[in-house]
């Protein structure tokens, strides 16, 4: 019977490797195969260590700015800000009603009607003791909504919450914004002082991150970026003014911007303003609402500096 020769991947078990190659000329070494395989191996692993930093790169939020030829992510990165701009431009908005029809309960915060007011003072309270029981109720009100789980990061000044957004970076609830805008209602109904802006400063900055959330992206430098743009945004529909939350950003926030990233900024503080004027002139002329300001009108001034 002729010895049959071993599979051509296989050296024989009892010969050594020299004299299988003399009496088997068609057997290949597996060291050679081996090593072939390695070199495949080597290459898959190498292009998918590729793939995976062009994909880490692309999620990288600094590496968007330095990407000068691909406009897909520029344009792509520049919508999103306009979408987080446009959206705290109408918390901005929201907040201002929620406070002006708040107010209205005892002629407060622009308001001048007294509905609840002209209703207890069918039975002998007035005025100053609406407010001086109003304001600690409010305040116990507001203390009670902060105890909430949910509502833990909207304890502070709305300027020290977000700085604490944008230097944490990481996604905050959709909750902290609403949040917002029922404890400045509340609070300032009640006849307390509070400035508008702070509030309005914060909720922008958590709104950003949670829209960015929401699309998708988990990058601690897209949360922060998309905070300041935010924060910017949301000053700038309080005020009315567009510099302002340019200026803010600077002074307050982050002490230097790049030349693109100030264009985003700026280009933010200018949609947030006009979607907050678009909405109060639509109030104004199809609800019927009036336009209304925190600011006394000058009659009021003019009273209280009248000398009789």
């Amino acid at each position: 019977m002729e010895e049959q020769a071993p599979g051509a991947t296989d050296v024989h078990p009892g010969l050594p490797l020299e004299e299988t190659q003399e009496k088997y000329p068609t057997i290949q070494p597996k060291r050679r195969l081996s090593r072939r395989s390695s070199i495949l191996s080597d290459a898959s692993v190498n292009a998918f260590n590729t793939v995976v930093e062009q994909s880490e790169k692309i999620q990288d939020a600094n590496f968007w700015f330095e990407m000068q030829d691909d406009n897909i992510v520029t344009v792509g990165f520049i919508l999103i800000a306009i979408f987080v701009a446009a959206f705290c431009g109408i918390a901005a908005y929201l907040l201002h009603v929620a406070v002006y029809w708040s107010g209205c309960l005892g002629g407060a915060n622009g308001c001048h009607q007294h509905i609840l007011l002209d209703r207890l003072e069918d039975i002998g309270v007035n005025k100053s003791v609406f407010f001086l029981v109003g304001a600690p109720v409010s305040g116990l009100i507001c203390s009670l909504i902060l105890q909430l789980p949910v509502a833990k990061k909207c304890k502070g000044g709305g300027s020290a919450g977000a700085k604490v957004v944008i230097s944490a970076g990481q996604f905050v609830s959709g909750w902290v914004p609403l949040l917002r805008i029922v404890l400045a209602a509340v609070y300032l109904g009640g006849g307390n002082t509070l400035g508008s802006e702070g509030p309005i400063i914060h909720l922008s900055s958590c709104l950003a991150t949670w829209f960015v959330h929401i699309l998708g992206f988990e990058s601690r430098k897209m949360f922060s970026m998309f905070a300041v743009v935010g924060a910017a945004a949301g000053i700038a529909a309080g005020f009315g003014v567009v510099v302002t939350g340019v200026v803010f950003v600077i002074e307050e926030l982050t002490r230097s911007l790049s030349p693109r990233s100030a264009l985003i900024v700026s280009l933010g503080t200018g949609i947030a303003t006009l979607v907050r004027h678009r909405l109060a002139e639509f109030a104004h002329d199809y609800i019927g609402m009036e336009r209304h300001s925190m600011v006394p009108p000058s009659s009021t001034w003019a009273e209280l500096t009248d000398a009789d």
